[in-house]
């Protein structure tokens, strides 16, 4: 639970059990995850914000890898100064 007080639902619960592994995921590796088959794929932009307010708390982050067109997310241990500043952007 984060600090805020929300829970995270099954389909971001399904999304941060991929990424935890630390590879990158194609979106479409996500959009399987959707309990919703007509989604789109916006609605995956929308679950990786949440998450990646989920994560911070947790000095992670959730990055997007770009090669070409394709688009990649992955979920990365921040250390050092980039830690310090997900956690401002937390706070603030």
């Amino acid at each position: 639970m984060s600090k805020n007080g929300d829970k995270l639902t099954p389909t971001q619960r399904r999304m941060l059990d991929l990424l935890s592994d630390g590879k990158p995921h194609k979106k479409a590796e996500l959009k399987n995850l959707l309990s919703d088959e007509l989604s789109k794929v916006n609605t995956i932009q929308y679950h990786i914000s949440l998450l990646r307010s989920h994560v911070r708390e947790r000095g992670q982050e959730i990055v997007c890898d770009l090669n070409g067109l394709s688009v990649r997310y992955r979920l990365v241990e921040l250390v050092g100064a980039a830690r310090l500043e997900a956690t401002d952007l937390t706070l603030s």
